[in-house]
């Protein structure tokens, strides 16, 4: 039998964010989730229908954009502005996989106030991309993030979910062709 590949569906642009880690440190290591779960393992990352306005404003993700402005050869030249419809905001697609690798509640992870000053973006220890929110969110530390080469279609759904096994295969394919 053909393990399963759970997956994940995020809203854009924090799909990109996450996808984003697979080359820099500047990218999105950690999902925040009001609600947590046992599993541990490969985590596809589904870039879902919908645009978060909220993303689109977050000073992270502006700062994200700056950096792959300033290193992504073919796009020193474009404009600076985040257009949710650019190539680089795929939806309804697999874009990338992680290692879910740990969750924790945020309230385990406040920073001590000092920190406040050193990095005004992140009001948590475990990453600038961690957030609190009214009782507390869960942290899913995402790391070894692969980028796929090319998204891979597929509807999502909520909570975790099993990729379909086509897609899983794939997915499974372009992992394998990255790592030759």
């Amino acid at each position: 039998m053909i393990t399963p590949i759970k997956a994940l569906s995020i809203k854009q642009p924090w799909a990109w964010a996450i996808s984003r880690r697979a080359v820099t440190y500047a990218g999105k290591d950690v999902e925040n989730r009001t609600w947590t779960t046992e599993y541990r393992g490969l985590l596809a990352i589904h870039a879902s229908l919908t645009w978060d306005r909220a993303g689109g404003d977050s000073d992270m993700i502006w700062t994200a954009w700056g950096e792959y402005i300033r290193t992504t050869p073919d796009r020193r030249t474009a404009s600076t502005t985040l257009d949710r419809r650019g190539a680089e905001f795929p939806t309804g697609a697999i874009v990338a996989v992680a290692d879910l690798d740990q969750i924790h509640h945020s309230a385990s992870c406040v920073r001590p106030a000092y920190l406040g000053e050193i990095h005004p973006f992140g009001p948590y220890k475990c990453s600038p991309w961690a957030v609190g929110g009214d009782g507390g969110m869960y942290h899913w530390r995402l790391a070894n993030v692969r980028l796929l080469a090319e998204p891979v279609a597929c509807t999502g759904r909520l909570s975790l979910w099993n990729l379909p096994d086509d897609v899983r295969d794939a997915v499974v394919e372009q992992l394998a062709a990255t790592a030759r």
